[in-house]
Parts: structure tokens; sequence; C-alpha cells
């Protein structure tokens, strides 16, 4: 739960060569070094697979490229995804911006945004989307607060994160958007649990 961007190499019957996908790797590794992302793994070298993989922030999913190579020295590019929500606009705006140079200058790229910023370009459209995310968490997190009074070890992201905060518009209205969220949520368990009540009592009756 939470936005995410998602990823794809457009025309898979398209191979890469090999010298493309290593120069894509060293301009991720570059970008990292500049926008000092820590750099978990890089694999320029090898017969099977090219990897680079880089943490944009603490509280953001890595940024995953794996390239699956051929005998002939061509490569496929994995799809892939990477959760930014809790890491906040900013860095999601980094992603998105870093997909988009590798789209224009190394492999065409199929991206989905679910905060709708890459390709649109808005910020203050993307940044109003992570609001809404951030009250769809805090209301899941209320519901499952009041639903178990305080026995699940679930928490809302607004209590141990700090990535997402400023991103959110109009903070006033958070509790009022969780709020709403709530009361989907709890309509949407209460049907659910109804649900699978009935199936338990049927399966009883046959046993």
């Amino acid at each position: 739960m939470g936005i995410t961007i998602h990823w794809e190499q457009k025309e898979k019957k398209n191979k890469i060569p090999e010298k493309v996908v290593r120069e894509c790797i060293g301009f991720v590794e570059d970008v990292a070094k500049k926008e000092k992302w820590e750099i978990w793994f890089v694999q320029k070298e090898d017969k099977n697979d090219l990897i680079i993989s880089v943490s944009p922030h603490p509280e953001s999913e890595t940024v995953v490229l794996i390239f699956k190579k051929n005998r002939s020295g061509e490569c496929i590019l994995e799809n892939a995804f990477c959760k930014t929500q809790y890491a906040g606009f900013e860095i999601h705006k980094k992603v998105c911006k870093l997909l988009h140079a590798i789209n224009q200058a190394y492999i065409p790229l199929r991206v989905y945004d679910e905060a709708k910023y890459y390709g649109v370009w808005d910020e203050a459209k993307g940044k109003e989307n992570f609001g809404e995310g951030a009250a769809i968490l805090k209301g899941f997190s209320d519901y499952l607060d009041k639903e178990f009074k305080g026995k699940t070890k679930f928490e809302s992201a607004c209590k141990n994160t700090k990535g997402w905060v400023n991103d959110f518009l109009d903070h006033s209205n958070l509790n009022k958007a969780a709020s709403k969220h709530l009361k989907k949520l709890s309509k949407m368990f209460k049907s659910a649990k109804s649900a699978i009540e009935k199936e338990l009592k049927a399966s009883n009756e046959l046993t």
C-alpha cells in the first residue's frame, strides 16, 4: 500500500546492446553519486545479468535495473517498481526524472506512475495525489486502531515516517480526508468480515 512507480521495457523483442546497458548503468551510478543516494549493488561485467540497485531515500524502495543477457550479449530489461510514498514527493519526482532520462537516452520505457506525475509533470497535482495517498494510509491505520483497539501491530505511516508529511498541500485537511477514507474502509471490511463468517459457517455445517 502506497504510491509506487512501475516501469518496463517498451518493446522486449528489440534487444538492447550490451554497450548501451553499460552506459545506462554508468549514468544511473553517476546520478546516484550526485544525489548522494546509496548505491547498493552494481554488476557491469557478468555473463548472465547486468544490474544496478540504488536507494534514493531510507523510506523509499530501491530503484533496481536488471538486464538479462543472452549468448550474443544482447539484453532485456526486467519489469520493476519502486514505492516512494513514504519518502515524499521530492524523491518521487527525482525517480521519475531518472526514468525519463533513461527513456530518452538509453532504453524506451513504459512507465506507470500511481501519482500521475510522470509524463504530465504537474507538481501541484502530484503533491495532491501524495496527500490523498497519505490520507488513505492514515484512514486504514485509524480503522485498524478502532476495530482492534490497539491490539494490531499495524501503524500509520504518519507515526513513523517523515518523508511525505510536507507534501500534503493542506495539512488541515489530512484528518478530514482520513476520516472520509475511514468510513469507506469500515464498510468494506465489515462486508468482507460478514462474507468470511458466512463461508466459515457453511463450512462448519458441512463437517
